[in-house]
């Protein structure tokens, strides 16, 4: 959303325009977490399966995929954390 310049500071409609952006913001982050958990649960599943088979290559690869699923979500929660503008 572009500011408009009748908009006035601290008016109704700059503060609905703030919530929106933040209501936007959250789906997006809300909809990559939920992407990035489905992603990590599949490729744990396949390590899982990997490792009864005894397919130590797809192992390797697979636990380097979710400990990079998992890194993605540790440095996501230290950015929201860290952002204040963001309202959660």
């Amino acid at each position: 959303m572009s500011q408009s310049y009748y908009n006035i500071k601290g008016s109704l409609f700059d503060t609905a325009q703030k919530s929106a952006n933040n209501f936007g913001h959250n789906l997006f982050m809300t909809n990559a977490i939920q992407q990035c958990i489905a992603q990590l649960e599949k490729a744990q599943q396949e390590y899982e399966s990997a490792i009864s088979l005894e397919n130590k290559n797809l192992a390797v690869q697979k636990e380097i995929e979710i400990q990079t699923y998992q890194s993605s979500l540790v440095l996501t929660a230290h950015v929201l954390y860290e952002t204040e503008d963001i309202e959660t």
